[in-house]
């Protein structure tokens, strides 16, 4: 139980420190044991009616870690292109490791935590009719 608290409590400094010093608009997405799922809705850059690129945030409160990934969606044939991957040390936001992306596309469903995530970004904000003039 005070391992519980302790990480929730870690958890959420790591958020309000994160929110403060990298991102404006974070927006939780899902959390599994100890790693946060976030997209950073004030990333959202768009390339066509059917394609952005936003910043899809892992945070990893055991391992004092942070991966950020700049995606390319195509949220209408429900793919995406991950363009670039950095990760962080949480505490001191040293980066430890920085990778280029590939051309690899990444299918997903309906059920995915891709599509939520998706989702998410078209209703926050009205994000639909102000990104893509379809709403």
């Amino acid at each position: 139980m005070l391992k519980k608290i302790f990480m929730l409590a870690m958890f959420g400094m790591i958020l309000l420190n994160f929110k403060t010093s990298s991102a404006e608009d974070l927006q939780f997405i899902d959390a599994a044991g100890d790693t946060g799922y976030y997209v950073d809705l004030d990333s959202v850059r768009r390339e066509s009616a059917e394609v952005f690129f936003v910043d899809f945030i892992v945070i990893r409160a055991d391992k004092n870690e942070m991966a950020v990934a700049n995606l390319k969606i195509n949220y209408k044939q429900k793919t995406y292109i991950t363009q670039s991957t950095k990760t962080l040390s949480y505490d001191e936001r040293t980066v430890l490791k920085t990778e280029a992306g590939n051309s690899v596309v990444h299918h997903y469903s309906e059920k995915s935590l891709m599509n939520e995530t998706v989702q998410i970004i078209l209703k926050q904000h009205n994000l639909v009719a102000k990104i893509f003039g379809d709403a």
